[in-house]
């Protein structure tokens, strides 16, 4: 190699930042539905990169129709309702622990359903069977979401996993994890 011997560009290479410039890159705004991969704010960041499942789980089970359609359940009539919607809002107003005979007696009295006397016709016992099954499955949804879990020491009790909704200043449990990551974010 020769000392002093630098590599030569060819004229066009030159030019070339220039052509890719003006014809090739463009700004991210004009690109077709660049909201999807460019984000300006933070907090838009934070939502999609730490998600608040319990947030999303809570607006599930207490405003059913938001998932399922308008026309699927009115919140105005109970019989529309899912049966698991029903049970969280019993659940809510519940203490720690959950009595299931007194859960499932407000259940079904939500349903008006008569209680069960000596003299029921068979209709009526198969109408309480009905909704002791579906009693059973949204016991069963919510324990499978993570809300309940079982005692040791009273068979008839559940304990509530999950206080999503303040009782003292009507404010969620969420509001204040999302509090924090607002703050966290402005810093």
């Amino acid at each position: 190699m020769r000392p002093n011997c630098r590599p030569v560009v060819p004229p066009r290479m030159l030019t070339c930042p220039r052509f890719a410039r003006s014809k090739w890159i463009t700004r991210h705004e004009r690109v077709l539905f660049h909201e999807l991969y460019y984000f300006r704010d933070l907090r838009d960041l934070i939502k999609v990169f730490r998600p608040a499942p319990l947030e999303a789980l809570q607006t599930a089970l207490l405003s059913p129709q938001t998932y399922l359609g308008k026309s699927s359940c009115d919140p105005t009539n109970v019989t529309t309702m899912p049966d698991t919607t029903l049970l969280f809002m019993r659940y809510l107003e519940s203490g720690k622990m959950i009595n299931l005979y007194d859960w499932f007696e407000a259940f079904s009295s939500t349903l008006q359903v008569p209680p069960p006397t000596d003299a029921d016709d068979e209709a009526q016992v198969e109408r309480r069977r009905e909704v002791q099954a579906r009693f059973m499955r949204g016991f069963h949804e919510l324990d499978y979401l993570g809300l309940l879990k079982g005692t040791k020491r009273k068979p008839d009790h559940v304990l509530k996993t999950v206080f999503m909704v303040g009782e003292d200043e009507g404010e969620g449990f969420l509001d204040g994890q999302r509090a924090g990551a607002q703050a966290a974010a402005d810093a």
